[in-house]
């Protein structure tokens, strides 16, 4: 009888597998808006506030289909990124890394247009997933999985 299964030389540690499931998380709900922006384009809304010169009119129409495609783009390969991250393979810390990093900025801007709570929560969820991120154990395992082999 053959044993099938098999064993990682380094679990993967709750702080890589929480930061997997904080991105993949955080991907869900903006390809959810992805989603809402395509059908309020189908729907017929214009948002009044874009502006456009007057040859490029036309492009209002597409302008949430557009914006929503380049999101799912984005935030797709963030999901999958999480994914196998959190599932502890090599490929996913760097983009998922990236997306804390980007969340902080962002959330300034939320600051800078009056809407603090909503500001305070997107920079607490930015922190929580660096701090999961830079966790000793995280780190420990980026460097047990990127350990050079002779």
């Amino acid at each position: 009888m053959t044993d099938t299964t098999t064993t990682d030389p380094v679990p993967v540690p709750w702080p890589v597998r929480a930061a997997g499931m904080l991105a993949i998380a955080e991907s869900a709900l903006v390809l959810v808006y992805s989603v809402f922006l395509i059908i309020r384009d189908v729907l017929g809304y214009r948002d009044p506030s874009a502006v456009f010169a007057e040859q490029a009119a036309g492009r209002a129409d597409f302008l949430g289909v557009g914006t929503a495609l380049c999101l799912i783009l984005m935030f797709g390969g963030v999901a999958a990124a999480g994914v196998n991250y959190m599932r502890g393979g090599r490929f996913g810390r760097g983009p998922v890394f990236m997306l804390q990093i980007l969340l902080l900025p962002v959330s300034w801007y939320i600051i800078q247009s009056g809407h603090w709570p909503v500001a305070v929560v997107v920079a607490a969820v930015a922190l929580t997933g660096l701090y999961l991120l830079i966790h000793p154990a995280a780190v420990s395992r980026a460097q047990s999985t990127y350990a050079f082999k002779q």
